[in-house]
């Protein structure tokens, strides 16, 4: 596995294949043919063979010369390139560190793996792979790029599924974790208190039994969505699973707590469930029972926390 230089992150690349071993080919190669007599006639012809986008740079920044897979890359024709600077090109929260790396070029480091992202003639993302060296003679940079696109969001689809519930789209338990683990470390440090909201459907198991677990995972879809509609830009809202759902309050004033928020909170809770769901052919109306438990007054971790709204909330399914 190589791990890729990225303007806002690292990147995994496990390929199938030797990018660096691809990128030596082309260097020798492109050092052989510009030293064959006939290169003037011979090397632009060879360039737009190449599946790989390749740019000529000069020393301000401007394209001298491009190959046609750039506009199959970026959209825009030859023409419309060539006296461009390509860094207007460059997605806008890339641009700083795509400058600091093409000061390096020019300074002699050449460059492997690098990527960023530029914005497409249409307005689409492209998520580019490049590797540039400087020709000192000449005063140019040469860049060979590829569009790496469709893997990153191959990669950004993997990241959501393996966070979020398959069934409602929620965060699952990982995401939740490490969430409540970052609250926590903020909350310390801020003095702040957060609070956690550990739900558990009442009489879910009948309407399974009943109804079919068809039926009762579009239940389970319906209760997320209206939860998720609930809460707070700030709170995180989660299917631990089963029939078991959590919310996190963050950011919470010690004033705030108990007189405002969680108050709020369990009445939007409580309008989660004020109307009936429709399961299978039937209006049904549901409850849930409920356990809170609050940093850092009834624990200063993860665990403990979960322990208490856990007993909280079997305490108040027992009392039904």
């Amino acid at each position: 596995m190589t791990r890729a230089m990225n303007g806002s992150s690292d990147y995994n690349l496990d390929q199938g294949f030797s990018l660096f071993s691809w990128w030596h080919f082309f260097w020798t190669f492109m050092e052989s043919v510009l030293a064959l007599p006939e290169q003037p006639d011979l090397l632009p012809g060879i360039i737009d063979l190449l599946l790989d986008a390749v740019f000529v740079v000069d020393g301000d920044g401007y394209c001298v010369c491009v190959s046609s897979a750039c506009e199959r890359m970026f959209g825009y024709t030859r023409d419309e390139l060539v006296g461009r600077r390509i860094i207007d090109l460059t997605h806008p929260e890339d641009r700083a560190m795509t400058e600091l790396v093409a000061a390096k070029v020019k300074q002699g480091e050449a460059q492997h793996h690098f990527i960023n992202r530029y914005v497409h003639k249409n307005g689409n993302t492209v998520h580019v792979m490049w590797s540039a060296r400087w020709l000192e003679q000449e005063q140019l940079r040469l860049a060979v790029a590829r569009d790496i696109t469709d893997l990153k969001l191959a990669e950004a689809r993997l990241h959501h599924l393996a966070h979020h519930d398959p069934l409602t789209d929620l965060p699952n338990r990982t995401l939740f974790q490490e969430a409540f683990d970052l609250a926590l470390a903020q909350a310390g440090e801020k003095q702040e208190k957060m609070a956690l909201l550990y739900l558990d459907l009442d009489l879910f198991k009948p309407i399974n039994d009943r109804f079919g677990h068809e039926a009762g995972d579009q239940l389970l879809i319906a209760i997320a969505q209206r939860l998720n509609a609930e809460v707070r830009g700030s709170d995180i809202a989660c299917r631990l699973g089963g029939d078991e759902f959590a919310i996190l309050l963050t950011g919470l004033k010690a004033t705030e707590v108990l007189a405002t928020v969680l108050p709020k909170a369990l009445m939007r809770l409580e309008s989660v469930f004020s109307k009936p769901f429709l399961v299978g052919t039937e209006l049904y109306q549901m409850t849930a029972s409920v356990g809170c438990a609050l940093f850092p007054d009834d624990g200063t971790d993860r665990e403990t926390l979960f322990r208490g709204a856990d007993s909280r909330m079997y305490a108040a399914k027992r009392a039904i």
